[in-house]
């Protein structure tokens, strides 16, 4: 009776540590879709930033900034204003070390561990649109589920900015062509 009673209880902790993870991984997977359909409904930068730092703020418990490069291909030296992060010159000058390395720099690693945040460049086809810096809440370091769903994050942010990049290319192309009519 003992021997079944612990296998039966060995079992049991193991399916309800399955469940768990099961369920972690349908909640990232939920609100991925739900910031993807977030994203495809935003149709001006203002619109991305916002759902961006109100995503980001709900579901890893961090502040945020977004950084865009300007028309000189360069990063700006101005966070987006509806960020709800504030830089120091110091974690300026991290977020331009990103944009022109293309690598993620934060604390707790070996590249730039002095930095009070994370920052990651927004990359399309190679090419950096800008960068995404955040603070965790309580300086925690992310878990590696939220690090791969934050990689996720990024990628979708970067394709909705260059889709709104992309789009006022077109606009500019059609006037241009108008205008030589």
């Amino acid at each position: 009776y003992f021997f079944i009673a612990t296998i039966l209880g060995s079992l049991t902790n193991r399916l309800r540590t399955k469940e768990s993870a099961i369920r972690l991984r349908e909640s990232r997977i939920v609100s991925l879709y739900n910031f993807s359909q977030l994203l495809a409904r935003s149709h001006t930068m203002k619109d991305i930033v916002k759902a961006t730092v109100n995503f980001i703020d709900e579901s890893l418990e961090a502040k945020c900034c977004i950084i865009l490069k300007d028309e000189k291909e360069n990063l700006s030296n101005e966070v987006h204003e509806d960020s709800n992060l504030v830089l120091t010159e110091k974690e300026k000058a991290v977020a331009l070390w990103t944009f022109k390395n293309k690598k993620p720099a934060r604390r707790f690693t070996d590249t730039l561990p002095l930095s009070e945040g994370y920052y990651i460049p927004l990359l399309t086809a190679g090419n950096a649109i800008g960068v995404i810096g955040l603070v965790i809440k309580d300086n925690e370091k992310l878990t590696l589920d939220k690090e791969a769903l934050l990689q996720t994050f990024t990628s979708q942010i970067a394709i909705a900015i260059e889709r709104i990049y992309l789009g006022k290319t077109k606009q500019r192309a059609l006037m241009l062509e108008e205008s030589e009519r």
